[in-house]
């Protein structure tokens, strides 16, 4: 966008391109595009989370949750999310740990 149109991204691109990646599973690349960017937004790190629920990496969803504990530290939703990510992995006492964090 820069070198063809001149312009800098924007967050709605960066959303995008965050829930395309996830979508397709590119988990890394996500991670990578996240970071680059100046400021840290909840949001993206939040969509993050959602594409490690779809795919089931139990490990970077781990380290997405520490991360966005520091951005929003009373979203429940965070912890509810990486519950269901070890419940549907089959994960039933860290799923029941991360619940009892929420408390």
């Amino acid at each position: 966008m820069r070198a063809v149109y001149g312009l800098e991204p924007q967050i709605e691109h960066y959303g995008c391109m965050v829930d395309v990646l996830g979508r397709a599973g590119l988990l890394e690349e996500v991670v990578l595009l996240v970071q680059s960017m100046a400021n840290d937004n909840a949001v993206l790190w939040g969509s993050l989370l959602g594409a490690c629920f779809i795919h089931g990496n139990a490990k970077l969803g781990e380290s997405v949750v520490d991360h966005l504990v520091e951005l929003r530290p009373d979203d429940g939703g965070v912890y509810v999310l990486l519950s269901n990510i070890y419940a549907a992995r089959g994960r039933w006492d860290d799923a029941r740990k991360t619940r009892m964090l929420m408390k």
